[in-house]
């Protein structure tokens, strides 16, 4: 009897590991056929009804649907599953009834084929602009996106639900290039990502950025030296070692910061990192000795780290940055760490280009094909502050 009561015990306690190591953990529910009807209704405001479904067991598949004037899209519901010891599992949804809807509607991209510029489009819809050379590409893109930016809006709510918009896109070919550079920019009015391309210098951009990260991947010496030095800094070394002033170095190194990220909506460019301490003194920190020959100096306290040249101020506080009694938007970032038993505190600072320029005159220029910095202007009162 004991022995049967044992053994009902171990099986009561193992059937709760078996289902869960069998079966996983949901970490969300994919959402049925009949509410993502209503998504689809309550998004483009129009009916929608089911013409077909795949859905398995598990609750993945697609199904199509189909809106009132006969053009049809694919819900996809897509199961990830992960975890060994304790398995989990959660669903991933999108839709593409966009790319549907403007393919249905050729004649909104009708205008970008006036003559002038050339436009494509495939057996699946896709269409594609094309440039001859880099100075190109701002005009080209700059046409384009005027005439995109003003086709009808397929999305009347954009509910942020969790069944995400495929948006569609059109593809920039560089037609000249001997080779294949091509970059694919989301064109939908009001969709999830293309808020980074309302404008067209931003998709300009990222053009650029394509045509200038093919060249160099070739290393074709002849085509990198049809870019000038700006044009080369739209795919730009990561880090340059050993800038100099006069030709003695100066900073060992500075590395490229991006705007996106933790530094969205800031300035890219070269920054330098340090961290200065209350014992810091001009012989061991390359930020305060380069600042000295600028005519500045530095005070580190507990808080807050004060640049002196003068009648200019830079008070740099734990949550707030002044500039001659004016509050100053870091391009960079600045980090106080406290001290404790074993160290002092100590700023973590990291000056931009525009930081350098703006706040103490300097400026620098970077050889995108030597990989080499120098400062090229050591102090400015002149200068002015930008926000």
């Amino acid at each position: 009897m004991k022995r049967i009561t044992s053994f009902l015990l171990i099986l009561l306690c193992l059937i709760p590991l078996v289902t869960l190591t069998s079966c996983g953990r949901n970490l969300n529910e994919p959402i049925s056929k009949s509410e993502a009807k209503k998504i689809l209704n309550r998004r483009y405001g129009k009916r929608f009804s089911c013409v077909s479904d795949d859905l398995k067991d598990n609750g993945s598949g697609t199904v199509t649907f189909e809106d009132e004037d006969g053009i049809r899209c694919t819900y996809w519901v897509t199961r990830h599953d992960e975890g060994d010891v304790l398995p989990a599992y959660d669903y991933t949804m999108y839709e593409n009834y966009s790319q549907h809807y403007y393919n249905a509607h050729p004649e909104y991209f009708a205008p970008l084929n006036d003559g002038v510029h050339k436009c494509e489009v495939d057996e699946y819809n896709n269409y594609t602009m094309f440039y001859d050379s880099y100075e190109d590409i701002d005009e080209v893109v700059d046409f384009t996106f005027n005439i995109i930016n003003n086709i009808e809006r397929v999305v009347e709510e954009n509910d942020k639900s969790d069944i995400h918009l495929i948006e569609p896109s059109i593809t920039f070919t560089c037609s000249s290039s001997k080779y294949e550079i091509t970059t694919s920019i989301p064109y939908m009015p009001d969709g999830e990502t293309n808020g980074e391309y309302k404008h067209f210098q931003s998709a300009s951009d990222a053009v650029k950025s394509s045509y200038v990260k093919e060249v160099k991947y070739h290393n074709d010496p002849d085509e990198v030296s049809k870019l000038t030095n700006e044009q080369l800094s739209y795919d730009p070394i990561n880090v340059i070692e050993n800038i100099t002033y006069k030709d003695k170095y100066v900073l060992d190194r500075m590395h490229f910061e991006e705007n996106d990220g933790s530094r969205k909506n800031k300035h890219r460019g070269y920054g330098y990192y340090t961290q200065i301490r209350a014992s810091d003194n001009y012989d061991n920190n390359q930020l305060i000795r380069l600042l000295k020959r600028a005519g500045w100096d530095v005070e580190s306290e507990e808080k807050k780290l004060t640049f002196t040249n003068g009648e200019d101020i830079l008070v740099v506080g734990k949550e707030t940055i002044y500039f001659n009694g004016e509050p100053y938007e870091f391009d960079g970032r600045v980090y106080l760490s406290p001290a404790n038993e074993q160290y002092e505190y100590y700023y973590s600072v990291l000056f931009t280009e525009k930081d350098f320029r703006d706040l103490f005159g300097i400026e620098f220029y970077f050889d995108q094909l030597k990989g080499t910095g120098e400062i090229t202007k050591l102090g400015n009162k002149n200068r002015t502050v930008t926000n």
